[in-house]
């Protein structure tokens, strides 16, 4: 959503131009770092949740949201990632979000009940939904254009990596060390990262004067975060449910579909939906999304069945996941 930078096919433009080669790879490990840790996060409370049940005596609908509040809190802020960058500098938000993001890691293995956990798991997700759009922003304004291939096939491995082995290393955390380092274990990373990011990277050039598309963020923004409120509440209360599913899906539809017409009458828009207009980038997105849905959601099912039905420890049902991250790798 609005992730689009001002890059060229050698590099960034501007004040940026003309930069050591050995710049480009610098960006490229700081965006791996933001990343890493960001699409780590999605996956690696999944194998603990059974822990995070008993340390705080609640069922797997409440703990679910220690998953699902992050996701949400994801996708109601991603959408504005790409005005704040253009405006304030991605280099500064990039730093905002790796900092406020190993601050909510901090925040939730303090947690001392399972709702503040789940409220600091809103700010976690909502301080690193921009870390990954920022990453690939990062890495193209940095490569010329015949490299960005090969940059993003080596933040790729790392990046697709993250969510298979997540379940493995969450595991390992809750079942020998104790279910908060699964959070503990974002600080090094992200203070690395942010040390990185400070010393190493230049600011891109601002956009003081860009408009941004208020109306576009609010529809978009509650529109997916009713949808994905209402899917996470479907396996627990069903399609009978008004208030937690029907209602909220229903809603999070019309919003959509109001976001579209308005949109396209924006001169400014928050997304140009006049991209999905054309077929490549239209199939590209479909792909991508079965893809995702298909990895995250197996690698949150996955460990209840291990756990709950077959019995597994959570580090065995984490161990069972791990190919998945190697496949990736290959992939």
């Amino acid at each position: 959503m609005s992730t689009h930078f001002h890059v060229s096919g050698t590099g960034v433009t501007g004040p940026l131009a003309g930069l050591s080669s050995n710049y480009k790879w610098w960006v490229l490990v700081t965006a791996i770092f933001g990343a890493f840790v960001s699409i780590l996060d999605t996956t690696i409370v999944n194998t603990a949740l059974p822990h995070i049940q008993r340390a705080f005596g609640s069922d797997l609908h409440v703990a679910s949201y220690v998953t699902t509040a992050y996701t949400l809190a994801q996708g109601v802020i991603i959408a504005a990632s790409g005005f704040l960058a253009n405006r304030f500098g991605i280099k500064r938000m990039y730093l905002l979000s790796l900092a406020l993001f190993t601050l909510g890691s901090v925040l939730c293995g303090i947690a001392w009940n399972i709702n503040i956990l789940i409220l600091f798991r809103v700010l976690q997700g909502a301080s690193g939904a921009a870390l990954f759009p920022l990453s690939l922003s990062l890495i193209f304004g940095a490569f010329p254009e015949e490299q960005r291939g090969l940059a993003n096939g080596i933040f790729g491995i790392p990046v697709l990596t993250a969510p298979a082995l997540g379940p493995a290393i969450g595991g390992y955390l809750a079942e020998y060390v104790d279910w908060r380092w699964i959070f503990y274990v974002n600080v090094p990373i992200g203070i690395i990262g942010i040390v990185i990011c400070w010393r190493m990277l230049h600011e891109s050039e601002l956009q003081p004067t860009l408009p941004f598309d208020l109306r576009g963020f609010l529809l978009i923004a509650s529109g997916l975060g009713l949808l994905l409120f209402g899917l996470s509440n479907l396996a627990y209360d069903g399609w009978g449910s008004g208030l937690s599913v029907t209602g909220p899906v229903i809603l999070a539809l019309l919003l959509l579909l109001l976001f579209i017409p308005l949109e396209l009458r924006t001169a400014r828009p928050l997304l140009d939906v006049r991209l999905f207009q054309r077929r490549n980038f239209l199939v590209g997105n479909l792909i991508s999304w079965v893809a995702v849905a298909s990895l995250f959601g197996s690698t949150f099912l996955l460990p209840q069945y291990l756990q709950v039905l077959r019995g597994l420890s959570s580090y065995n049902a984490g161990l069972l996941l791990a190919p998945q991250g190697l496949a990736a790798m290959v992939g």
